[in-house]
């Protein structure tokens, strides 16, 4: 028996010493790169709240939703010809059906242009679209901002302005 065992460890030692190893074996893996276009976005219309009384007792608020429409507590609107009524409005625009996140302001101050230290607050903003939000087929998407103005008693007349702080900020995931 052991007679058996060693020639038939011999043969096992034999038959594999003569086969052939492949000492490498490979696999192959696809490698792939997209260039997408860069994310832009523009203004299309600003924020205008309108025309209104400055309040004499107590002060108020004014609201412009992502609709242009434009409702008041507290603050007598005012019609002017000619005047638009607007939520701001941004065209973004990149890589098709692409997604990515937006930062929207918080609160700022609109400043009156003639009288110095004579501000009012612009805050509760709303809007048409949620952050992340996704590019249309086309590699588009429009975002409308409505907010609030807090106008207060006694307000001073004349033009209030803020040209940075609303500010849009738009990124791929």
């Amino acid at each position: 028996m052991r007679k058996f065992i060693f020639l038939l460890s011999a043969l096992f030692v034999i038959f594999f010493s003569t086969q052939h190893v492949n000492a490498q074996i490979s696999a192959t893996a696809e490698t792939t790169a997209k260039i997408v276009s860069g994310l832009q976005i523009t203004k299309e219309a600003d924020l205008n709240f309108g025309s209104m009384f400055s309040p004499t007792g107590g002060g108020g608020t004014v609201t412009v939703d992502v609709n242009n429409q434009r409702t008041a507590t507290g603050v007598q609107l005012a019609t002017v010809s000619g005047e638009a009524i607007t939520a701001a409005q941004f065209k973004v625009t990149g890589s098709p059906n692409a997604t990515f996140t937006i930062t929207f302001p918080y609160t700022f101050n609109v400043t009156n242009t003639d009288v110095a230290n004579s501000s009012m607050t612009v805050d509760n903003f709303t809007y048409n679209v949620t952050s992340p939000s996704t590019l249309d087929g086309s590699g588009n998407l429009t975002i409308k901002v409505g907010a609030t103005l807090h106008v207060y008693t006694n307000q001073a007349l004349g033009v209030y302005k803020n040209t940075s702080d609303l500010k849009i900020t738009v990124a791929y995931n």
